[in-house]
């Protein structure tokens, strides 16, 4: 509505939305029986609804009777199903039956015309979906709908997906959003978010369909596990095998199998996070064992990872959690935490999958014998880069096969790195090769080889890892709790495992203060979610093996879309300066140390390179400050090139980093 007015090309959008089948006879009869102008004021606007409520009672009742064959006032299941085949929609059968439970209230299973009308109105503004996903489509908006104002930006729908676990890619996203918000304004209500729901979920069945004919599977006949993870594969899932067996028992998935069933199959596997039983546990051991008020905050979120057998380097980390901290809280529910973990899953699944590809026999889609070890050793299955008794013996049975095919070789390197977890659990978080790396530093600091590091040789340890606590006074007591907590027995020395609780107390402190500087980073720029995990991407692919953007990296980023003359680059070094000084004082960070874990340097100097918190910084200022013409430039390229056009205000602010990837990929 406009001005208080509702404009005649709007009225049915509004009807779909109170649950109405559209027919545009209906409307304009409605509508010219209320005014003869182009809008309604809202008592018009009711009439309106009345009148068109009268012409769709009409219709629907004619149809009901139509079926109604026996003149009992009442149909069946089937009669109602195939009325709404004829009507044009065709739920799925675990939705019409859910449906029709819900507004029958006697449980006979017919449905008078009363009854009729409310199940037709429920389907049409649910969008075909069950009540239960309906509800979670609620909760889920809502959560990214941050100023309340019953809007989600459109830009934002890619990491919807991601939390909910849906696999799809950009390019359909975006393409789902132009073709729901006709508007154009970049903003999806609650009924465009469902509406954009139905597209996509339409669009994975008819890929289901597809596979089921690429690989020659009859929905008539019996499916296997086996073959649902095939389909599975196809449509861009790659799942854990326990726990599709286990969602298939759940549901009874077995023998003929219907698309219906194929949704529910997603649905719950979904919901279940793409986990195991086994590993559910796991995780809600862990929550239970570090959360307090039934939340975790985000600073313990290393040592979950740890007891879980995850080594998950910082920035890789700080985007994961990123993309299910959604409200920015700094902290995890349950749920929460189930979604990283799936997270940290699907990115294992994705380096196999990649392994797989790059080693496997592009005709043939089989995994050669002879290529399987390198495959496995590029994922990191092997300690010290060879394999175990057990992972060789798998081998050798394969070698003798022939080959792996897809799901094969994910079974095998799976089975691989769930061993290298438990490894890492025992360990401490650390994974072999780490281990080894801390036991020659270790040795180092230990001069005297008596296998344990005393208070004279603690001091260099100290300078090392510690060189600000160990030049200011203030900082003395913190230090000398942090020695007292990794000398387990208090006799005053450092053992290996006393060193390496220090080494694990360094790792955290890092992160926890990195964390309060991406916080204060993100509230100060203001940047949403989403433009936050476009610009962590973009720093990603260009930052160096310390998570730091070097100076010239930042310049060739810039380059491709801003001349950087003289004047520009002296702009940009200013802007640069600044955003150095401006989170300094955060205290141990990406910058303060290299390579934490082997002998720590201290980096003298002009800092050279900048973390992601003043990444997030300086493009603020680059945006605000339209350096160099930067959002005209970005927006007269994402026209005219390959990129797609911003589809809000709040997404032009990212549009730049997004623009000067893709110019710099061709």
């Amino acid at each position: 509505a406009m001005d208080g007015r509702i404009h005649r090309d709007d009225v049915g959008d509004a009807l779909r939305r109170l649950g109405f089948r559209m027919d545009a006879e209906w409307v304009d009869a409605a509508f010219n029986q209320v005014t003869t102008w182009a809008t309604l004021d809202p008592s018009e606007f009711v009439l309106f609804v009345s009148a068109y409520e009268d012409r769709w009672r009409e219709a629907s009742l004619a149809e009901f009777t139509k079926y109604d064959v026996d003149s009992s006032g009442v149909l069946d299941r089937d009669e109602f199903a195939q009325l709404l085949v004829d009507m044009g929609t065709e739920p799925m059968e675990h939705v019409l039956q859910e449906v029709i439970e819900e507004v029958d209230k006697d449980g006979g299973g017919l449905l008078d015309f009363d009854e009729f009308l409310e199940v037709t109105s429920l389907l049409q503004k649910r969008e075909g979906f069950s009540k239960s996903e309906y509800e979670s489509f609620v909760e889920v908006f809502e959560l990214f709908d941050r100023d309340n104002t019953g809007e989600m930006d459109a830009s934002e729908l890619l990491q919807v997906l991601c939390y909910l676990g849906y696999e799809t890619t950009p390019e359909d996203a975006h393409t789902t959003v132009l073709e729901v918000d006709i508007d154009g304004t970049g903003s999806l209500d609650f009924h465009e978010f469902v509406v954009c729901m139905k597209q996509l979920r339409d669009r994975e069945i008819a890929s289901l369909k597809s596979a089921m004919v690429q690989h020659n599977l009859d929905p008539a006949s019996s499916i296997t596990p086996e073959d649902l993870l095939t389909l599975l594969h196809a449509v861009g899932y790659l799942p854990d095998e326990e726990a599709v067996v286990e969602v298939c028992e759940e549901l009874d998935i077995s023998g003929e199998i219907s698309f219906s069933s194929l949704w529910r199959f997603l649905v719950m596997y979904r919901q279940r996070e793409g986990l195991s039983r086994a590993d559910r546990e796991m995780v809600d051991e862990a929550f239970q064992h570090y959360a307090t008020n039934n939340e975790i905050q985000a600073a313990t979120i290393p040592k979950i990872l740890r007891y879980l057998g995850y080594s998950i380097p910082l920035a890789e980390r700080a985007q994961l959690i990123s993309k299910v901290d959604v409200d920015c809280s700094g902290s995890l529910n349950l749920f929460e935490l189930r979604k990283l973990c799936r997270l940290c899953l699907e990115a294992k699944s994705r380096s196999m999958q990649a392994a797989f590809n790059r080693y496997a026999d592009e005709v043939t889609g089989i995994l050669p014998p002879e290529t399987l070890e390198e495959a496995l050793r590029s994922i990191g299955c092997f300690r010290d880069g060879r394999p175990d008794r057990k992972v060789a013996m798998m081998m050798e049975l394969h070698r003798v096969n022939g080959g792996l095919d897809l799901q094969a070789f994910l079974r095998l390197a799976r089975q691989c790195l769930k061993d290298m977890e438990q490894e890492i659990h025992r360990n401490g978080g650390y994974t072999y090769e780490e281990l080894a790396e801390l036991k020659m530093q270790f040795q180092v600091y230990d001069q005297d080889g008596n296998g344990s590091i005393s208070n004279a040789e603690l001091v260099a340890v100290v300078k090392d890892v510690f060189p600000d606590m160990a030049t200011d006074p203030r900082l003395r007591p913190q230090l000398l709790e942090i020695i007292q907590e990794a000398d387990d027995d208090g006799n005053g020395n450092l053992e290996f495992d006393d060193f390496l609780r220090l080494m694990r107390t360094v790792r955290d402190l890092r992160h926890r203060n990195q964390l309060i500087k991406e916080t204060r980073a993100k509230r100060e720029t203001g940047f949403s979610t989403s433009e936050v995990i476009a610009f962590r991407e973009l720093f990603t692919s260009r930052a160096n093996d310390q998570s730091l953007l070097p100076m010239e990296e930042f310049h060739s980023l810039i380059e491709p879309v801003c001349p950087l003359g003289n004047r520009n680059m002296s702009t940009l070094t200013a802007m640069w300066r600044e955003a150095v000084s401006t989170y300094e004082e955060c205290g141990l960070a990406e910058h303060d140390v290299a390579h934490m874990g082997n002998r720590p340097t201290r980096l003298e100097g002009p800092r050279q390179a900048l973390d992601f918190p003043e990444f997030l910084w300086i493009m603020r200022r680059i945006i605000d400050t339209n350096f160099a013409n930067v959002l005209e430039r970005t927006k007269r390229y994402q026209t005219d090139g390959d990129g797609v056009n911003p589809t809000s205000p709040r997404s032009m602010r990212a549009s730049f980093s997004l623009a000067a990837a893709s110019r710099l990929a061709e």
